[in-house]
């Protein structure tokens, strides 16, 4: 599928709705033309991955979530804009090692939208005091019937690679 070019997804954006259909699309694009749409600041996106599966419809936050779950990225949603969108999607690329590289530019305020800006500018507080940053959730979300996402066909390789090891440890010591 990597072969072919990508397919634009389909983005339904309105009343503080997100519906995203993608079918071999473009992580890049797809963020791209929502951050246009809504009016979300959009830091740290460096690589392009390949997205299937139907998200949403529901609250921008979570279709993202969604939407990002399984990736190669950690995400923080900063802020809130009025249509329902986060005011700013940070990411950075998860490590091997489960470790986390930070953007390559500290995020700036963006003068447009004042709702959260002492929030941003107040570095000294610690993160409980800052409601609007939704970590990505740790389970993968069910996919429709049938689809798979690239995260799910790797863990279930990981535990056919794993099962075949038990039976091949079980079986040398009795011979």
């Amino acid at each position: 599928m990597l072969q072919q070019p990508a397919r634009e997804a389909a983005i339904q954006f309105a009343a503080n709705s997100l519906s995203i259909h993608a079918d071999n699309s473009s992580l890049l694009s797809i963020l791209h033309q929502f951050a246009a749409r809504s009016g979300m600041r959009l830091e740290g996106l460096n690589g392009d991955e390949r997205v299937f599966g139907t998200f949403g419809p529901g609250a921008p936050r979570d279709v993202l979530a969604d939407l990002l779950n399984g990736t190669a990225y950690n995400l923080v949603m900063v802020g809130d804009l009025s249509n329902g969108a986060p005011r700013e999607l940070i990411l950075s690329s998860s490590t091997r090692s489960g470790g986390a590289s930070v953007p390559s530019a500290a995020p700036q305020p963006n003068p447009d939208e004042s709702s959260n800006d002492q929030e941003i500018e107040d570095n000294s507080s610690t993160s409980s005091e800052f409601p609007s940053i939704t970590p990505a959730p740790p389970e993968t979300p069910a996919p429709p019937p049938g689809v798979k996402t690239p995260q799910q066909l790797f863990e279930q390789l990981q535990r056919m690679r794993s099962q075949q090891q038990q039976q091949q440890q079980q079986q040398q010591p009795q011979q």
